[in-house]
């Protein structure tokens, strides 16, 4: 026992112990308690051989870092604490009351230990909200960590498998697959860049209007030139004249078509 006095005027007392099954902390973990309690049966105050049943163990408190944050204004680091694991700490009022837990000891490889069971032995931290994640059912935490593989369980996230480039598609485009400069896609069909260099708002608005009432215009006139040549032509050259002259007059038609590229004026 170390002789310092403490807040509350008497000695500071370390304790060992295990954090219980989340079961018998169930509404405290799950958020409907206060602060970072956990329940620890603390070694030499319990033994294997009591009859203390686990929701009856010792709640303590756990004492964040300065690097943790408080919570205020929003600077925090979530405790990472689960169940069997085991922490050190301090009792900071007489007769072991108040414990604190201010460590948490690291766990070793499965190969390096022999669970001996009971109270005390080797348990999974995992539960039904603490999951196996990336790195499998790894559980411990020394010198010789495995590293991690990134998000996933199949080792492949970040390895480029499964991304290769459709060449087929770029192909169709009109793109070379294998070229590797950038900003090199053409300009779509018909796409005009217009200099309005020195121009203003009123004299861009006033060319939109003039290009949109010729390009009206051109459609009614093309229109009427199909209803003239059908009219005039003789019966013989009339036939199937629409069926091969509707498509390209509705193509020139639609070439003159400018309104959207003064969509942004």
């Amino acid at each position: 026992m170390f002789e310092l006095p403490s807040f509350f005027n008497s000695k500071l007392e370390p304790f060992i112990g295990k954090v219980v099954s989340q079961k018998a902390q169930k509404a405290q973990v799950g958020g409907m308690g206060w602060g970072h309690r956990f329940k620890v049966r603390i070694m030499g105050t319990y033994s294997e051989n009591d009859n203390v049943e686990d929701k009856d163990c010792h709640s303590a408190v756990v004492m964040l870092g300065v690097t943790d944050g408080s919570g205020a204004a929003n600077r925090l680091k979530s405790v990472k604490i689960t169940q069997n694991d085991i922490v050190f700490g301090f009792f900071l009022s007489p007769d072991q009351n108040f414990p604190v837990i201010t460590g948490v000891m690291g766990r070793q490889n499965k190969k390096h230990l022999k669970n001996c069971g009971g109270k005390f032995g080797v348990g999974s931290g995992h539960t039904s909200d603490l999951k196996p994640g990336g790195t499998g059912k790894n559980e411990f935490n020394e010198q010789n960590n495995m590293p991690t593989q990134g998000l996933g369980n199949d080792g492949k996230t970040g390895t480029g498998e499964g991304k290769a480039v459709n060449d087929a598609k770029l192909e169709a485009a009109g793109l070379d697959p294998k070229n590797q400069e950038v900003s090199t896609n053409q300009d779509p069909k018909g796409f005009s860049n217009f200099d309005f260099t020195g121009l203003d708002q009123d004299s861009i608005k006033e060319i939109v209007t003039e290009s949109k009432a010729f390009a009206e215009k051109a459609g009614k006139d093309l229109s009427n030139l199909k209803d003239t040549i059908i009219e005039e032509a003789p019966f013989d050259e009339l036939k199937g004249v629409a069926e091969r002259l509707t498509p390209i007059l509705k193509e020139t038609a639609e070439s003159f078509d400018i309104e959207s590229t003064f969509e942004m004026f």
